[in-house]
């Protein structure tokens, strides 16, 4: 397993969250709330160690480097959003309606890198690096603290 596959799981496990979340009734607040946090998790922990370990490699090589950089400006209005969701009741219409913008933002993030920054990122660093990527990215995920 390469960190592109580590990647794609990723992408996966935050979309399933966001299914189960938006099928939780707004009447169940402690477990839309848990699995929220999941979630916010889940999504912190894959841009920290995305922008620790998988991002770098690219950033030095044209066209790469602009691919990186604006999926690092991605990451970040990821997570002011979720910021701002800790001040919203998970009951509330404005909740779902912040959720589902930053689905849709993530759904658009994964679009371009899937598309278009594994494949650039397969023929720039080739198939042993990535492989040596993938438990660099799973340690920088499990040990790192996110900022």
């Amino acid at each position: 397993m390469n960190v592109l596959d580590v990647l794609k799981d990723d992408h996966a496990t935050v979309e399933r969250l966001f299914s189960t979340i938006l099928a939780t009734s707004a009447t169940d607040l402690g477990r839309r709330n848990q699995l929220f946090d999941a979630l916010k998790e889940a999504i912190l922990k894959h841009a920290h160690a995305e922008e620790a370990v998988f991002y770098p490699a690219l950033r030095d090589r044209q066209p790469a480097h602009d691919m990186v950089e604006h999926g690092i400006g991605e990451h970040h209005a990821v997570a002011g959003l979720l910021a701002r969701m800790n001040g919203i009741p998970a009951d509330s219409d404005d909740w779902i309606d912040t959720l589902g913008t930053i689905r849709e933002k993530l759904l658009d993030h994964v679009r371009e890198e899937e598309g278009d920054i594994f494949p650039k990122a397969r023929q720039l660093l080739g198939d042993d690096r990535l492989d040596e990527m993938a438990r660099t990215f799973l340690s920088a995920k499990e040990h790192d603290r996110p900022h």
